[in-house]
């Protein structure tokens, strides 16, 4: 007997694709701890949809989040929400500012540099 095809499939248009994330962080954190149940002495990871879905998708923010989760294969809920939040709120300022509001955002994105890709094992 085949197994059956596992499929997450996740909602968009900002709030929705978050809200998704979050009842995701959950389910996840449930799947964590039945694998602590069931192998006490497995070393205490945190698990990734990508290990337990076949198919990843999504439209609009939730297909930003199937690429992040399914493709770059990440895990790290508390940035995925922090970059989704950042993602919604700057695509309603855009529909929803003036010229000169919406401009001023741009420039003070540019300015700010992006956050280190250097790790704590990197270090000499």
């Amino acid at each position: 007997m085949e197994t059956p095809l596992r499929i997450l499939s996740l909602d968009g248009g900002g709030v929705r694709g978050i809200s998704s994330l979050y009842i995701l962080k959950e389910l996840m954190a449930q799947i964590a701890r039945q694998h602590r149940f069931d192998h006490p002495d497995s070393p205490n990871l945190s698990p990734r949809p990508c290990d337990y879905f076949d198919l990843i998708c999504g439209t609009s923010t939730g297909g930003l989040i199937a690429l992040m989760l399914g493709r770059l294969r990440m895990a790290s809920f508390p940035f995925l929400l922090l970059l989704l939040t950042h993602y919604s709120l700057s695509t309603k300022l855009s529909k929803t500012t003036k010229p000169s509001l919406k401009k001023f955002l741009q420039a003070n994105q540019k300015s700010q540099s992006p956050p280190s890709t250097r790790t704590c094992s990197s270090r000499k």
